[in-house]
C-alpha cells in the first residue's frame, strides 16, 4: 500500500489515489463500513482499467493489500472468455 495516498473527505469516507511515475491516479472510495471502535472495517470501491473500459469492485479492508492480484486475476478470466 506504499503506492497508494488517501485524501479524507470526512471521518466516514475518503478517496484514494495510486501513485503512477510522479502523479497520482484515482483508485477509489473507501468508506466506514464497522460499528466505531468495536469495528473500525472500512470497505472500498477500486477501479480499475480494463483496456478501453473501466471495472470497479467492492473489497474490504483485510483484502485491500491483494487488490493488484485481485485485477489480475479478472483481467487474466476476462482474457480467458474473449472471443477469437
Amino acid at each position: 500500500m506504499e503506492n497508494i495516498k488517501f485524501e479524507d473527505q470526512s471521518p466516514y469516507h475518503w478517496v484514494a489515489y495510486d501513485r503512477a511515475g510522479s502523479d497520482y491516479l484515482y483508485w477509489g472510495d473507501c468508506m466506514l463500513d464497522g460499528h466505531g471502535e468495536t469495528d473500525p472495517s472500512y470497505r472500498c470501491t477500486h477501479q480499475f482499467n480494463i483496456g478501453d473500459t473501466v471495472g470497479t469492485y467492492t473489497i474490504k479492508d483485510e483484502n485491500i493489500l491483494l487488490h493488484q492480484k485481485i485485477d489480475e486475476f479478472i483481467l487474466n478470466k476476462l482474457n480467458t472468455w474473449q472471443c477469437k
